[in-house]
């Protein structure tokens, strides 16, 4: 294209739209280009290892139109982009890890999410939450507000000024003038307690395993520390036996934790002893089988929360013959004490109709 006409081009509306979203993106400046095509000029855009162009208005009078419709189009091509990069949602999901796409989002669901980390740890905003669950845009945002004061600030959410702008420009995120609420891992699980269909359950489940999911940092080798370094690591590992002994401790736990799920996946039997499902919880329980879906999934979603509580993952496991969560004795039987039994009861009351005589007996008394 003539150095002239990409002059004008470049100064057009519909052109600097065009860029923001490629700056959005992080798409580097050797992956883009304009050609001079007819009877429209057109960008070429190489991204998650594919290439698509899109065409841009050729006329001074319909370059100054709508940029944000251009705009648009550009971001939904990349979005579609990001899924056929992906190289296929079903192998994500066989896998049973998150799989980054552009090595800074994740599938949750249908849904692409850029991964936003904030204080050494991911965050969302209250669209993101959303977006993934297929609510209506302000859901999220409804239900932080009407339990404001359940929330606490720098624990469930972190309040962003416009001043933090530059911050978040590499997540793609724009801080307006007002600010902008990031939603912690505790603060996602508070929003979320109020969403209990199938879809709320599938992409909790998936927010926890890929979104929030913490990588553990890579410790540093010793062999490309120099010669004095090492000695004096050396001397000092000598000098406190002690920790030797606790890391050795560690990784015996750990040993028998892989032992366990070794012993779970060949025999099933072992998994009624360490481990235990919310359908065993709730026949242990005598809850009245009637109406036990709901019941099973606030006990499920409660045990969840728990797990999260003690950060250990290893509480926690899919049964490898019913695909079920299965969760550990321990953990288990410290919910149903303060929490499970009394979901129990309320729901075989219900059931039974024991509310019901409860408040005409109540009615008669006074």
């Amino acid at each position: 294209m003539s150095q002239s006409k990409l002059a004008k081009l470049r100064n057009t509306d519909v052109f600097k739209a065009c860029m923001r979203v490629l700056e959005e993106f992080r798409i580097p400046k050797e992956d883009f280009q304009v050609l001079d095509r007819r009877p429209h000029p057109q960008l070429t855009v190489r991204y998650c290892g594919l290439e698509r162009m899109m065409s841009l208005p050729s006329t001074p009078k319909t370059r100054g139109k709508a940029p944000t419709v251009y705009s648009v189009n550009l971001r939904r091509m990349l979005k579609e982009m990001q899924m056929e990069g992906l190289a296929g949602e079903k192998a994500v999901e066989q896998q049973g890890a998150h799989q980054p796409v552009d090595g800074c989002a994740v599938v949750v669901g249908s849904t692409v999410i850029r991964r936003v980390e904030y204080r050494g740890e991911q965050v969302v905003t209250l669209a993101m939450i959303d977006e993934v669950h297929g609510r209506p845009d302000g859901t999220a945002g409804r239900v932080f507000r009407e339990n404001r004061d359940r929330f606490e600030n720098g624990q469930d959410f972190h309040q962003i000024v416009h001043a933090q702008n530059d911050e978040f420009r590499r997540y793609g995120l724009h801080i307006p003038n007002r600010g902008l609420l990031l939603i912690t891992r505790r603060g996602y699980l508070k929003i979320t307690k109020s969403l209990s269909d199938d879809r709320a359950w599938e992409v909790f489940d998936q927010m926890l395993d890929r979104y929030f999911a913490a990588e553990l940092p890579q410790a540093e080798s010793v062999a490309t520390l120099g010669v004095e370094v090492r000695s004096v690591i050396g001397g000092i590992v000598k000098s406190i036996v002690h920790s030797e002994l606790a890391l050795i401790v560690k990784e015996t736990m750990g040993l028998r934790e892989q032992v366990a799920g070794l012993l779970i996946g060949s025999d099933p039997r072992v998994a009624v002893v360490e481990f235990v499902s919310v359908a065993q919880l709730l026949e242990e329980g005598k809850a009245v089988q009637k109406g036990r879906r709901s019941l099973n999934q606030r006990v499920g979603h409660g045990l969840q929360n728990l797990v999260l509580e003690t950060g250990k993952a290893s509480n926690r496991r899919r049964c490898p013959h019913s695909g079920k969560w299965l969760f550990q004795r321990d953990l288990a039987d410290e919910y149903m004490q303060r929490e499970g039994r009394r979901l129990i009861r309320e729901h075989n009351d219900v059931q039974t109709g024991q509310t019901f005589m409860h408040f005409c007996a109540g009615g008669s008394a006074a």
